[in-house]
């Protein structure tokens, strides 16, 4: 593997390994982030067919350390709630519905063992709720590009206001985010307008209820926690994230770091190349890597040698 670093600042900088070319790039884990994916095979002077994995190493101890390659944090947010909601839902069919539900029976022992198996379902769906809507937190705000200015409509008073990047993190809702600004980011109709909106309102809702709970006796919320419907709006985070994938038009140098909070799910598994070679051209060979030798061909390596010697 290659490992190539930015030189931004002598305190923060990426290492990217190449792990193949751009051609035939296939991931091992879905919560990896994605590529930056490289074919410049048509450029006059730097031709190269490469995918850079963003690597990183945290210290375990005094004197180890663990490498490994960098995980997309919206994918683990949603990774997090999708197992829950997997368990949650194979509780629900194999065990819930298999109970003795007769009405008015109150067996200390079957008590007991139903509050440990409600115990453990409510657990598995709260956690699912608050992951997703985490997630689609995350990515609406690391959707809004840096120099970003949302303007609302005049108000009663003839007043426009405008919120920058960290204006809007901070005052605009969740809601306003998925339905007023990310659709002008990404170019797509608004999110109030499509069939998943009706179950992205119940998720926060859900979410709310937990968050803002103001009684601990008040605990009839969890009814809607026994509806089978919950099970499909507990999946509204993936649709968010894969409409707004699907309507995003950028096709620019900026989409090699606009592609890596693309988290892996399916209907969003595209990973575009970038032809222009630009952005990568600032980034220099670590030739101490051993495993250089055992990834590229000593045309690819001679070529980044020379790259890196300009």
């Amino acid at each position: 593997m290659t490992k190539r670093k930015t030189k931004q600042s002598q305190k923060s900088h990426k290492t990217m390994v190449v792990v193949g070319s751009a051609d035939d790039y296939d991931y091992k884990d879905n919560r990896a982030m994605k590529p930056v994916l490289l074919n410049s095979e048509d450029h006059p002077e730097h031709q190269m067919n490469y995918a850079f994995q963003h690597a990183d190493s945290v210290k375990l101890t005094k004197n180890k350390s663990l490498s490994y390659f960098v995980p997309n944090n919206i994918a683990l947010l949603l990774s997090t709630s999708r197992s829950a909601l997997e368990d949650a839902e194979k509780l629900y069919h194999q065990t819930l519905l298999k109970q003795d539900g007769s009405e008015g029976k109150f067996k200390l022992t079957e008590l007991w063992n139903n509050c440990f198996l409600v115990s453990n379902y409510i657990e598995k769906i709260q956690t699912s709720i608050v992951f997703a809507y985490t997630a689609l937190e995350a990515f609406a705000n690391i959707s809004v590009p840096d120099g970003y200015i949302y303007a609302t409509e005049k108000n009663n008073k003839g007043i426009k206001e405008q919120f920058d990047r960290e204006a809007l993190e901070r005052w605009l809702s969740l809601k306003d985010k998925l339905d007023l600004v990310l659709p002008q980011i990404y170019n797509s109709d608004k999110a109030s307008k499509q069939d998943f909106w009706g179950h992205f309102l119940l998720l926060e809702d859900f979410r709310n209820k937990i968050i803002h709970q103001k009684s601990i006796e008040s605990t009839s919320f969890y009814y809607e926690y026994f509806k089978p419907s919950i099970f499909k709006v507990l999946r509204v985070a993936e649709t968010i994230v894969c409409y707004f994938h699907d309507a995003n038009t950028v096709n620019s140098p900026e989409l090699a770091k606009a592609n890596s909070m693309w988290p892996w799910l399916k209907g969003a598994m595209t990973a575009p190349v970038l032809r222009d070679p630009e952005p990568v051209l600032n980034w220099y060979v670590d030739m101490n890597q051993p495993s250089i030798n055992e990834r590229l061909t000593d045309e690819q390596r001679d070529k980044l040698k020379e790259i890196t010697e300009k």
